[in-house]
């Protein structure tokens, strides 16, 4: 195949990835409106595509997102072990990628299901990490925001 033509073909590759990309971000974002309008079924569906189009183009952090937001929605409908699913793994690609956020929430995350599950005991156990975590990046924050004033 000639230079050109090869990059023709990945100049191609990339369009679709970058539609792909922002077809999951368009779900993502509708999944969560209709989570907030208590549309459960419908942002599960949402979520469930988002979920599907940033595997396929292997964009983990948006999958750890996407993958977070549905076990959110389990946990408003009260299937908290499915909700406590989605969140592990979330947490795993959060800790993968290196987004503290995203474990802080995560680890949060588990603890609300752990306390609807009456497991108080882990729940207090993720809600400690989470704190620790959350006050890390905090403490963080607040020093990259004293360095630029």
């Amino acid at each position: 195949m000639g230079k050109c033509k090869l990059r023709s073909v990945k100049s191609i590759q990339a369009q679709s990835v970058q539609d792909r990309k922002a077809e999951a971000d368009r779900l993502i974002k509708q999944g969560n409106q209709l989570f907030q309008v208590s549309r459960y079924r419908e942002a599960l569906q949402a979520l469930e595509q988002s979920l599907q189009i940033y595997r396929g183009i292997k964009d983990l952090k948006c999958e750890g997102n996407s993958l977070n937001d549905l076990g959110n929605v389990y946990n408003s409908i009260g299937q908290y072990q499915k909700a406590i699913d989605f969140f592990q793994q979330s947490l795993a690609i959060y800790k993968q990628v290196g987004d503290r956020n995203g474990e802080g929430n995560s680890l949060g995350n588990l603890g609300d299901s752990y306390n609807y599950l009456g497991q108080y005991q882990k729940a207090i156990d993720f809600f400690q990490q989470a704190l620790e975590i959350n006050k890390q990046v905090g403490d963080a924050m607040v020093k990259e925001i004293r360095s630029i004033i």
